[in-house]
């Protein structure tokens, strides 16, 4: 509407033409590029666009503006003062230039928030192809840890528990006695914690199904006493754990 005022205001009498019809050409051909350009701003305000790449799309709005004005000028000078009146010349170049330059723009910025968006997929398959290899890497991480634990750790313990088996077997003093129950029964729970670690990493690896069970936590607080008591035997503990 600005440019018309302009156009009214240097050219009087394309007053008359534009209320003779030329006015609604006038509107019907920068309406839509001009209206395509508001929403795309107020589209780009709302989007999830990096703002970084906002001067990229602003260039390629100057540029397709830049671009399509030349070209219709091209095409004025080949043409225009064949085919147009001279008292209505003026006016049309002025009106022409207006479409030429808001069409131009809302091409480039159509095209510059199509290259936007474009390089925001490219970018954002990269970073899920990063996180992938990443995951892939800490998994391969978790299933080497894990099979340290179901064969070192695990046989090791297993030798310490035989061996303690067979002292408290041949010990006849109380207290060595008690000294191999301690770590027959420490073995027994570095087993049980390997056994929960090994599942937990099975389950993070997806190499095996955890199905979850319900668990008497009054018997498991109750060996946990045990273990401390055969363990620091001149301390006396005092529990009070309701069963079930």
């Amino acid at each position: 509407m600005l440019t018309h005022l302009l156009e009214w205001a240097l050219y009087p009498g394309s007053f008359q033409s534009f209320l003779a019809g030329g006015f609604l050409i006038s509107l019907f051909t920068t309406i839509p590029a001009t209206s395509g350009i508001i929403v795309a701003g107020y589209w780009l305000d709302r989007s999830d666009l990096e703002p970084t790449r906002y001067e990229r799309i602003a260039k390629w709005t100057a540029g397709g503006l830049l671009v399509f004005l030349g070209i219709n000028i091209l095409i004025i000078n080949a043409i225009f003062l064949e085919f147009f009146p001279a008292d209505r010349q003026a006016s049309l170049l002025v009106g022409w230039v207006r479409f030429a330059m808001s069409l131009g723009a809302a091409c480039g910025l159509f095209i510059g928030i199509v290259e936007a968006r474009a390089i925001e997929r490219a970018l954002d398959a990269e970073r899920a192809t990063m996180r992938a290899a990443e995951l892939e890497h800490q998994t391969d991480q978790l299933e080497f840890f894990n099979s340290i634990l179901r064969h070192d750790v695990l046989n090791g313990m297993t030798v310490i528990r035989s061996r303690a088996e067979f002292l408290d077997d041949d010990l006849t003093d109380e207290t060595q006695r008690r000294h191999a129950d301690t770590i027959l029964r420490w073995s027994d729970d570095i087993v049980l914690i390997i056994q929960r670690v090994r599942r937990i990493l099975d389950t993070l690896t997806e190499s095996a199904e955890f199905v979850p069970t319900a668990t008497d936590l009054a018997s498991v607080v109750g060996d946990e006493v045990d273990r401390i008591s055969a363990t620091y035997p001149t301390v006396e503990f005092e529990t009070e754990v309701p069963e079930g």
